[in-house]
């Protein structure tokens, strides 16, 4: 393995594909370790059902389509997420959030009520503030790394980087400032500058 490139050829495309079965898992699993893929696989669920929520409140097609498109991406992280539990020799266990989740899930809701039609500024925001917090969860998760079986490490890292993509690409639709709400002039002020003379 290249000391200047860890990561085995076609790791990110193809998560497991350079390694046999249970090469690099670690001795016995540990707790530690069984909290942080359970914390993995919720913040996954989390972002899984945070995108579809958002594509089904906004009204851009555009935005729609992406929020789909992450929406499977984090399915199938959760499917790579599986496949490293078995890889470490770790249980499997069925997930459908924690209070992360909730709070993911509960976002729009509460738009929804404050709001008859939110718009997708603010959605973009909220979106965003989930991919924040998604992308610190991965990070907290790689620290320290040395300390993950290698195989572990990799695909936490893989991982790791398709969100911050996501998050990346989030943040800068919302702050592209082409789903700004109009603003509607207030009772006081002029629609027209120029009538007053």
């Amino acid at each position: 393995m290249n000391a200047d490139n860890p990561q085995p050829p076609g790791f990110s495309s193809g998560l497991l594909n350079s390694y046999p079965p249970r090469a690099a898992a670690a001795s016995v699993p540990s707790a530690g370790l069984t909290a942080l893929f359970l914390n993995l696989m919720k913040v996954t669920h989390d972002g899984e059902n945070g995108f579809q929520h958002a594509a089904a409140h906004v009204h851009d097609r555009a935005l729609r389509d992406e929020f789909h498109k992450y929406a499977r991406e984090r399915r199938s992280m959760a499917s790579e997420l599986s496949q490293l539990m078995n890889l470490a020799g770790e249980e499997v266990v069925p997930s459908t959030g924690s209070t992360t989740a909730m709070f993911h899930r509960s976002w729009m809701s509460l738009r929804t009520a404050l709001s008859e039609e939110p718009d997708d500024q603010s959605i973009l925001d909220e979106v965003e503030r989930g991919e924040n917090a998604a992308e610190e969860a991965f990070e907290e998760a790689l620290q320290p790394a040395e300390q993950l079986p290698e195989t572990v490490r990799f695909g936490i890292q893989s991982l790791a980087q398709k969100v911050h993509r996501a998050h990346d690409r989030v943040r800068r639709l919302r702050d592209s400032g082409l789903y700004q709400k109009p603003r509607v002039p207030g009772k006081n002020e002029l629609t027209n500058p120029d009538a007053e003379s």
